[in-house]
């Protein structure tokens, strides 16, 4: 107890004390959630990198890699057995050719409905294309820094897939069209999607083995 408290009153210091309690009390809350969210992402990080160590995930390849390390860094880096594939490179590609409709519904992914329904993904799809495209890179970049998704990372790119999906009915319905650009931007929103939510499942699959 400091001096200050000492020389109170005793009511006073009574009332104060438990001021005291009271805050030191959420203090420690705060950092017993701190801690526990803190270990469940080392957690997740651990298992991870038990599945493909450091020198691995700098590989270009997947020489020399089991069935998990393969699948792992096809997810993460887009590395296939023939050819590494980036998004830059599938943004070139793209601009050398015209992406329709069929192409797009093609890419498609599946989403379920009740979320295709939410306000939320009714929401998103008032955006323009290049703001959603905007959001799911950023998305993408850092899963890809850090070499996991969480669950709330996946929930969001569920969402805006989504919300383009909801675009892309408007689009056929003939109430919204696309420049060439859009739906370039479109096919790319998908595509990094399908790699977060397919990277999230593959990640949950094997932490549960």
């Amino acid at each position: 107890m400091t001096e200050d408290l000492r020389n109170l009153p005793p009511e006073e210091r009574i009332k104060k004390l438990k001021e005291l309690e009271k805050k030191r009390k959420k203090e420690i809350e705060e950092a017993k959630k701190g801690i526990k969210e803190s270990e469940t992402e080392l957690t997740e990080r651990r298992n991870w990198f038990e599945k493909v160590p450091i020198p691995q995930i700098a590989q270009d390849d997947l020489t020399g890699l089991g069935k998990d390390a393969k699948k792992i860094l096809e997810t993460h880096k887009g590395v296939k057995e023939e050819k590494k594939e980036s998004v830059d490179e599938v943004v070139t590609e793209s601009d050398k050719k015209e992406i329709d409709l069929e192409e797009l519904a093609q890419e498609r992914v599946d989403i379920p409905f009740e979320l295709m329904q939410s306000e939320y993904a009714q929401h998103l799809s008032q955006k323009p294309v290049q703001e959603l495209y905007g959001e799911m890179k950023t998305l993408q970049e850092n899963v890809a820094e850090k070499g996991y998704v969480t669950a709330e990372e996946q929930r969001k790119a569920e969402y805006l897939i989504a919300g383009m999906e909801n675009k892309l009915e408007d689009v056929e319905e003939g109430s919204y069209s696309f420049t060439e650009k859009a739906a370039m931007r479109a096919s790319l929103i998908q595509q990094m999607g399908a790699k977060v939510t397919g990277m999230y499942q593959s990640g949950k699959s094997m932490y549960k083995s």
